[in-house]
């Protein structure tokens, strides 16, 4: 305790039952930080009336089952809450009502970011490029899947 008070915290955690507990900024892996860092702001947006919550990446590091249950969590929270969500998932991304594809091109002399909005239900294309970086058949039939499922 100092005269400033006593407002040092330090969280810890433990991945796994034989791990023991240890300060987060040294044993929880990028994937386990965007988890935390979600499971805060989701507790957060039941005590505060936010009105926008911004997600800067926050599936990296996850993949598969892990994506699609915070997949899950964004879709529910943006119940209540306007999501803006950075993502190169697109298991994230087909939750979106909208998607803004955001492309970057550089040449020698100057950098262009061109910015271009797309309803979910028109962006098999982009969720397809999104999964494999180029658009094929096979990937398209997976962004398909991802925005027809309930």
């Amino acid at each position: 305790i100092s005269k400033d008070g006593a407002d040092d915290v330090e969280f810890l955690m433990s991945a796994n039952a034989i791990t023991p507990l240890a300060p987060i900024q040294k044993s929880a892996s990028g994937g386990e930080l965007s988890r935390i860092m979600l499971s805060l702001k989701a507790v957060f947006s039941n005590l505060n009336n936010h009105q926008t919550m911004i997600l800067d990446e926050i599936d990296t590091g996850i993949s598969g089952k892990t994506s699609q249950a915070v997949s899950n969590l964004i879709s529910e929270l943006s119940r209540k809450t306007q999501i803006l969500a950075i993502t190169h998932q697109p298991i994230i991304a087909s939750k979106a009502k909208n998607i803004y594809w955001v492309q970057k091109t550089q040449t020698e002399t100057n950098t262009k970011v061109n910015v271009e909005k797309h309803p979910i239900e028109k962006s098999e294309k982009i969720l397809a490029q999104m999964a494999s970086g180029i658009i094929s058949q096979a990937s398209l039939d997976f962004a398909s899947g991802l925005i027809n499922r309930e």
